[in-house]
């Protein structure tokens, strides 16, 4: 969560943790650093997890930020991509409504993608990376090139929630992104917060009041 207050940009880092049997995630004390979201910010966040809890963690599921992936392939944890994100940047470029000026283009990949999302059937699979990388090559769109491209060498951490299905991982990071909402809402109750140390107290309190939220496998 980004926040600008008292001249300066402040990020909260929100980590949970939740078993692989379990549906509810555990609320960790969010990191505080000024400025906006980075890597090194994330790699810090990280580093402040307790050694039991870090050494306990097996997967990472993320928006798939820089400063996630490279936590994650230092600590010698599984990535799981989220999907909603993926999509989302996808429809926006490329919309499927029917006002759409590039639909056709649209279920194309839309198609493909989700295909890719899903299956781990290796002829269904290379069909639908072969249909990608056509529509990498061929778009007019630069911003569509650069997500296909982005997809095509890290579709592996797409799949991890089917190649290691014990682990019953979520394929979105929508728990965080709930949890953020609820820390906007407190922020929007309270009319905004005239210092950090307040706003820190604040969030503080809502995480021991809630302490979990749910978090289903796929």
């Amino acid at each position: 969560m980004v926040k600008y207050l008292n001249g300066r940009w402040h990020t909260w880092y929100f980590l949970l943790v939740r078993s692989i049997t379990g549906t509810r995630a555990t609320i960790l004390p969010p990191y505080h650093r000024v400025g906006t979201e980075t890597t090194p910010g994330w790699e810090e966040a990280l580093h402040h997890l307790s050694p039991a809890t870090r050494g306990a963690i097996v997967a990472l599921v993320s928006d798939g930020h820089r400063g996630l992936v490279l936590g994650a392939q230092r600590q010698g944890w599984l990535m799981q991509r989220c999907h909603f994100h993926l999509l989302k940047r996808l429809q926006a470029q490329r919309s499927r409504w029917r006002t759409g000026r590039n639909r056709e283009e649209a279920e194309v990949i839309h198609t493909a993608v989700t295909t890719v999302l899903s299956t781990t059937k290796q002829r269904t699979l290379a069909d639908a990376l072969d249909t990608i990388e056509h529509v990498r090559t061929t778009s007019t769109s630069r911003e569509i090139r650069t997500i296909l491209s982005g997809f095509l060498a890290n579709y592996r951490d797409f799949q991890t929630y089917l190649t290691h299905p014990h682990l019953n991982l979520p394929t979105t990071s929508n728990t965080a992104e709930v949890l953020v909402g609820l820390t906007e809402e407190l922020s929007r109750r309270a009319r905004g917060f005239r210092t950090v140390a307040a706003l820190n107290e604040w969030i503080t309190v809502l995480v021991k009041v809630r302490k979990t939220i749910s978090c289903k496998g796929k």
